[in-house]
């Protein structure tokens, strides 16, 4: 299994990150899963704590349309993990932020799963190779 961020997706992550600044950022991926691939085609921003109960997750998962396959945080020792192990997660992709720059975002793809206890399984992730701006021949 592996996961594709679409260009749109990146984009609003790096504009959620940006407006976090040093602040952590966290939201919910929002796509849909095809075969042994989890599309992501949007984000929602989110407050951190948007994990409070497995009834508010339903509730805004069915807002949004059903379409919610994951989760970003960005920040560390923030402790987001451990909300995630449980099984209204389960399946689900975790995309944790470690870095970003104007010109480059480092993730650390995983996915939510279940083996005897919740852990994260390491999760390729592909994401839109950079546009080169070319010039117009006149």
């Amino acid at each position: 299994m592996d996961a594709y961020l679409s260009e749109e997706a990146l984009g609003r992550l790096k504009a959620c990150l940006l407006l976090a600044g040093r602040s952590a950022a966290a939201g919910f991926l929002l796509g849909h899963k095809r075969g042994h691939r989890i599309f992501v085609e949007s984000v929602f921003p989110t407050s951190r704590g948007f994990f409070s109960s497995p009834q508010k997750f339903r509730e805004a998962d069915a807002a949004l349309g059903g379409k919610v396959v994951g989760f970003f945080f960005s920040g560390k020792n923030s402790g987001h993990e451990r909300t995630l192990l449980q099984p209204i997660a389960m399946g689900k992709l975790y995309l944790e932020i470690l870095s970003f720059s104007k010109d480059k975002v480092e993730i650390l793809s995983s996915l939510v799963d279940f083996d005897g206890e919740f852990m994260f399984m390491p999760l390729k992730l592909k994401v839109p190779a950079a546009r080169k701006s070319r010039k117009r021949s006149a």
